[in-house]
């Protein structure tokens, strides 16, 4: 069986495979229906929430988002999968630090069973000390083994994908989820790049946007990757799903608990 079938511990997550739903941002009056929708095509053993950009608000989260995000963690958990809420902290001020404690609290507070600290999307360039501030500085409720940390792949002024992952190495998350890299062929592993990045962060690598069933097998045997996942925004998603499902039965798993 190729090892994408086969169990992974996503830190506390004890996963029964290695695929891994993303969950777009969903807002506006048909939010509640859509993601609804969504959640009769779950096949990840893990899905992550997308919280939108109003998480970044110093937790003030309106009552619309609470709604959703209370619908959504009652059907990922009906289901049987984990849920992990994606966090984007602004860093263009000066209370980042701050925004990241409250908005990891709402997450546990409404039921998540992890968090990932989404830096992917950063305005701002990222410094090795702020980064190193966040990492530094998780809430006394939030174990690492409940963090992750995702990143963009593509070379920028910000900081450095290497820097970021030694940093992430040295903090003990349970995983990094990288985003933006050139797209998952099979000719990506054996690129420098790809040999920088597993050196830099010998833990659980998820790799983001892997759209052909063939690919993930492929990168997941050869370790470059641990895990993979994909958008259901993504328009091959539905072809993603089926194939899926012919692949593997799907069960519902362990569970150890809530954030």
């Amino acid at each position: 069986m190729p090892k994408l079938f086969t169990g992974l511990d996503l830190g506390h997550l004890e996963c029964r495979h290695r695929v891994i739903m993303d969950l777009p941002f969903r807002a506006g009056p048909n939010a509640a229906a859509d993601l609804r929708r969504l959640s009769r095509a779950l096949v990840g053993s893990a899905v992550i929430h997308d919280l939108g950009p109003s998480i970044e608000g110093m937790g003030q989260i309106d009552a619309a988002r609470n709604t959703l995000a209370a619908q959504w963690l009652k059907s990922a958990h009906g289901h049987g999968r984990w849920s992990i809420a994606r966090i984007r902290v602004d860093l263009s001020g000066p209370r980042a630090g701050m925004r990241w404690e409250h908005s990891a609290a709402w997450a546990r507070n409404r039921g998540y069973d992890g968090v990932e600290l989404d830096l992917s999307q950063a305005k701002a360039a990222v410094a090795a000390d702020t980064l190193e501030e966040l990492l530094g500085d998780v809430p006394d409720f939030l174990d690492r083994t409940q963090l992750g940390l995702r990143l963009s792949g593509l070379r920028s002024a910000a900081l450095p994908v290497s820097e970021a992952l030694a940093l992430a190495r040295d903090y003990e998350v349970a995983y990094v989820h990288l985003t933006g890299l050139p797209s998952w062929t099979t000719g990506w592993p054996s690129c420098r790049r790809a040999t920088e990045i597993r050196t830099a962060f010998p833990g659980v690598i998820v790799a983001a946007g892997c759209n052909r069933v063939a690919a993930a097998v492929h990168l997941v045997e050869d370790r470059w990757a641990d895990a993979v996942s994909f958008s259901l925004s993504d328009p091959r998603a539905p072809g993603l799903l089926s194939e899926f499902k012919r692949r593997f039965n799907i069960h519902s798993p362990p569970r150890n608990g809530a954030l």
